[in-house]
């Protein structure tokens, strides 16, 4: 080969990679980015059979949520927000967290992100905490209002097929459980519910969606512009009064919940929910409501005039706020000067006065109830208890008693930590509403080291004291 065409073939294989290179650089200056893949969650089903799905084909929030009775009172599970998300069940010692106590046939109904439709095998799976499921009966629907019952959950079986129950092609938004009240189960009554999936599940498209926004002119011709999520999303208890009524179109008190949906059908009408005389509902909120610029919370009552109603509001369904009543043409009210300045709410409660006899419809009729002024998280500041002290140590028959001083302000507990170093690297702890704790089942003759210190605990959020002085102690 000559040095002449040596040179053009080096030129020329030169020229093809650069010319390779800036078409392989254009392609990658001008290729759109492969979406993000959605994240999944894979769990080991009750038959051995391993499952994978999206994180958003489980349970995003509830609609509604009545407790059976009996029930129980212990706050970890309580609150039918702990049924959503994907499994977070966690044993605590002799408790748990994570699981919500259905109570003997209680009702909960959950919204889902994505459709759950019909596919291979089953198509609805109810994580229920513990060996054994719970009898409890599930269905499914997609308005609300036209529900189809897929069977019971019980023993091993958390699963269920859809198949020859729905129509075909069908899709659903909603789960509605029902526990069969057939377990006592002694503390913990009914189904212990840590969340619900969707095992076949499609992406909502955006037009299927709520709106986000929700635009309405009040009894006084005030305008408001609010979230959708302003409106109370679940029912935490309802007690109808008496009298009452007779008809199903006004006797779920899930008909409170979300955005206002009332209409008149004929002589009658659907969507509000008839309290009966002297009733009670508590509804709950998937955000906080606040004190703001004039009225704080408003009541959607049907007709044309508001039904005397007295109006509370809590942030733990423990401590409660009258904030007045609506009546005759007020149907909203305002926080300032009633509740603790700066404080978040998210809770409602509604009690018909009895005064309002109106013939078949006894009672306030009640079709939605929203927060004006809302935020996502609390704005509540918890302020930090003082700091704790030890006051004596004393030991016998391998026990150790710890005993502090009573911190005076902002002190909702204690808590407690031993440990066999000083540094309190692998600390056993108790928590303690006492001045008083004792530990077991100790090591004899072994130096244990202990310090205390105190927390305060408003709505879910807690703050810790400064921890007290290490003390220490040799077990006897």
């Amino acid at each position: 080969m000559s040095n002449r065409l040596r040179k053009f073939l080096s030129y020329f294989l030169m020229l093809s990679m650069v010319l390779s290179l800036t078409a392989a650089l254009a392609l990658v200056d001008g290729a759109v980015p492969a979406k993000a893949a959605e994240k999944t969650y894979t769990f080991t089903d009750r038959n051995g059979k391993e499952v994978t799905v999206p994180v958003s084909a489980f349970a995003s929030s509830v609609v509604s949520f009545q407790h059976g009775d009996p029930w129980m009172d212990d706050e970890l599970h309580m609150y039918p927000s702990i049924a959503l998300g994907i499994p977070d069940y966690v044993e605590v010692g002799s408790n748990s967290t994570g699981d919500l106590c259905m109570g003997a046939n209680g009702v909960l109904v959950l919204q889902f992100d994505r459709y759950i439709t019909d596919g291979e095998g089953d198509d609805v799976y109810v994580f229920e905490v513990g060996g054994y499921v719970e009898e409890t009966k599930v269905e499914v629907s997609n308005d609300l209002k036209t529900w189809y019952e897929l069977g019971y959950v019980r023993g091993n079986a958390a699963g269920l097929d859809m198949n020859g129950i729905v129509p075909e092609g069908s899709k659903f938004k909603y789960v509605r459980l029902t526990d069969s009240g057939n377990n006592p189960n002694g503390g913990w009554p009914g189904a212990d519910i840590d969340t619900v999936c969707g095992l076949n599940t499609a992406v909502i498209p955006d037009e299927d969606r709520e709106e986000e926004e929700y635009s309405f002119t009040d009894r006084q011709d005030n305008e408001y512009k609010v979230s959708s999520k302003s409106f109370a999303s679940f029912v935490v208890d309802f007690t109808p009064g008496d009298p009452w009524m007779n008809d199903d179109w006004h006797m779920d008190p899930s008909l409170a919940v979300g955005v206002p949906d009332y209409e008149e059908v004929g002589r009658n009408s659907k969507g509000d929910l008839c309290m009966g005389k002297g009733g009670v509902i508590t509804l709950g909120f998937d955000i906080y409501i606040n004190d703001g610029d004039g009225n704080d919370i408003y009541v959607f009552e049907v007709g044309g005039y508001v039904e005397e109603t007295k109006v509370e509001v809590s942030a733990d369904l423990k401590k409660w706020y009258e904030i007045g009543y609506v009546k005759g043409y007020e149907a909203g009210l305002d926080l300032k000067g009633k509740v603790p300045e700066g404080s978040s709410f998210k809770y409602v409660r509604l009690t018909d006065t009895g005064n309002n006899p109106n013939g078949d419809w006894p009672g306030a009729d009640i079709d939605a109830v929203c927060g004006l002024h809302t935020t996502t998280k609390a704005t509540t500041t918890v302020k930090a208890p003082g700091k704790a002290k030890i006051s004596k140590l004393s030991s016998k028959s391998g026990k150790l008693t710890v005993k502090y001083k009573k911190v005076s302000k902002n002190r909702k507990g204690y808590e407690i930590e031993i440990a066999t170093d000083k540094y309190f690297l692998n600390p056993t702890s108790k928590t303690s509403t006492k001045t008083k704790v004792t530990f077991k089942k100790l090591t004899k003759g072994k130096t244990y080291y202990v310090r205390v210190r105190a927390y305060n605990k408003v709505d879910g959020q807690k703050v810790y004291g400064e921890w007290s002085a290490v003390k220490s102690i040799t077990v006897k």
